[in-house]
C-alpha cells in the first residue's frame, strides 16, 4: 500500500486495489491470508486480522461524515459507499479471496472513485512522508528493545513501552486512517508526560532522551519546525531536554534536505549532459 491518498476515500481505494493485485499474485489465497498479506501481520493472528478489516470498514462511516457535512445530495455517493461495506460485512475468512472482492460492484469502485476525486479537494488532509515515518518505526522498534532488555525503573519502562507502541500502531494504521491517529498519539504522549512528575525527572537517561527524540522527531513530521523558537513551550516543560533534542532533529532534518539537494542537482546535471 504504497500509494499516497490524503482522504479516507482515496485510502480505501488503495486497500480495494491493493488486494486485488494480492489475488493475481496467488489466486487461490483464503480472504484471511489476503487480509494478513495487505497488513503484512502473521496469518494465524485472526483476533487482529479480524481488528484490521473493522478499521477498513470504519473507513465507510469516516466518508459519509465528511460527505454530510459538505451536505452533498448525492444519493449515487452512499449507495456505492453501502454496497462496498455490505461486501467486506459478509466476507468469510475461510473462502476465496476471489469470491470476497467479487461481490464488489466494479460500479460502487468508480462511485469510490468520484468520492475520492470530491475528497482530494474539497477536504485534503496533510500526507506524511512514507520514508521518514518508517525511519521513526524502525527506532521505535530499536528502542523498545533495548528498553526490555535494560535496567530501569520498572514504573518508566512500562511507560515508555506503552508510550512507544501507541505510536507505533500508529503509523502501523497510517495508510488505514492517515495522519490524525499520529496526531492523537504525539498527543497523549505529551499530555500524560506533562502528569508525570518521574517522567521530567528521569531526562538524563539514555533511553528517555532517546523516547524524546522519536517523540520530537514525529512531532516535526506532523507539525514541522524549522526554528527552536517554534518548539511549543508545553514540550520544553515536559521534557527538560527537549530544546537540545530538539536542535538535533532540525539539524538531521536539515541534513537530509542538503542530501535530498545533492541528489537532484546531480539527476540536472545528468540531464544536461546527455542534451
Amino acid at each position: 500500500m504504497n500509494n499516497q491518498s490524503n482522504n479516507p476515500a482515496g485510502r480505501l481505494l488503495n486497500v480495494i486495489g491493493k488486494l486485488r493485485i494480492i489475488l493475481k499474485e496467488e489466486r487461490n489465497l483464503k480472504t484471511e491470508s489476503g487480509w494478513a498479506k495487505l497488513f503484512d501481520i502473521d496469518n494465524a493472528n485472526t483476533g487482529l486480522v479480524m481488528a484490521r478489516v473493522g478499521s477498513v470498514l470504519q473507513l465507510t462511516n469516516q466518508i459519509t461524515e465528511i460527505i454530510k457535512k459538505h451536505k452533498v445530495e448525492n444519493k449515487i455517493y452512499f449507495r456505492d459507499l453501502n454496497q462496498i461495506a455490505d461486501a467486506f460485512r459478509q466476507m468469510i475468512l475461510q473462502q476465496g479471496l476471489d469470491e470476497t472482492l467479487a461481490r464488489i460492484k466494479e460500479g460502487s469502485v468508480t462511485g469510490l472513485e468520484y468520492i475520492n476525486d470530491f475528497l482530494s479537494r474539497t477536504s485534503p488532509e496533510k500526507t506524511l512522508d512514507k520514508t521518514d515515518l518508517q525511519k521513526i518505526y524502525e527506532d521505535i522498534m530499536t528502542l523498545i528493545d533495548a528498553i526490555v532488555s535494560g535496567d530501569m525503573q520498572e514504573y518508566l519502562r512500562q511507560y515508555l513501552l506503552e508510550k512507544l507502541d501507541l505510536l507505533r500502531q500508529a503509523i502501523e494504521m497510517y495508510n488505514i486512517f492517515g495522519i490524525k491517529p499520529v496526531e492523537n498519539a504525539i498527543n497523549d504522549i505529551l499530555g500524560s508526560a506533562a502528569l508525570n512528575k518521574k517522567i521530567k525527572e528521569s531526562g538524563d537517561k539514555e533511553e528517555v532522551n532517546k523516547f524524546v527524540y522519536i517523540v520530537l522527531v514525529a512531532l516535526n513530521l506532523v507539525g514541522g519546525f524549522n526554528d527552536i523558537a517554534q518548539l511549543p513551550e508545553s514540550v520544553d516543560k515536559v521534557f527538560p531536554n527537549a530544546k537540545q533534542i530538539a536542535c538535533r532533529v532540525i539539524e538531521s532534518h536539515e541534513q537530509n534536505n542538503e542530501i535530498n539537494s545533492e541528489v537532484v542537482d546531480e539527476d540536472l546535471i545528468a540531464t544536461e549532459d546527455v542534451k
